[in-house]
C-alpha cells in the first residue's frame, strides 16, 4: 500500500475491568481477546479481520515495513497489537 499511514481499531472483551487495571494489564490479561480488528488506509475501503484468519497481507507488509499506524485511542490499541494473545503472530509495533 502506497498510503504513509493505515487506520486500526480493536473490539474486545474481557474478564478484566480495564479502568481499574489499564491498558497494559488489560490487554495482557489471559481472559482478554480480540473480536475483531477494523484497519484502512485513508483512500480506502474498511478492512476487517477476525481471529483465526489469516494476518492481512497488506497490513502486514505495512507494518513489518515500518509504516506509521494511527489510533483515536493509540495507547489502548497499541497494548493489545503487542500484548494480547491472539496478536502473536503480528509483526509488533
Amino acid at each position: 500500500m502506497s498510503a504513509e499511514f493505515v487506520v486500526i481499531d480493536f473490539e474486545t472483551q474481557s474478564a478484566c475491568d480495564l479502568k481499574k487495571a489499564g491498558a497494559e494489564k488489560y490487554a495482557a490479561d489471559p481472559t482478554t481477546r480480540v473480536l475483531c480488528l477494523a484497519y484502512a488506509w485513508p483512500t480506502g475501503d474498511v478492512k476487517l479481520w477476525l481471529p483465526g484468519e489469516a494476518i492481512p497481507a497488506d497490513l502486514e507488509a505495512h507494518v513489518a515495513g515500518g509504516g506509521q499506524v494511527v489510533a483515536h485511542n493509540a495507547p489502548f490499541e497499541l497494548a493489545i497489537w503487542n500484548r494480547c494473545p491472539d496478536m502473536a503472530a503480528f509483526p509488533r509495533l
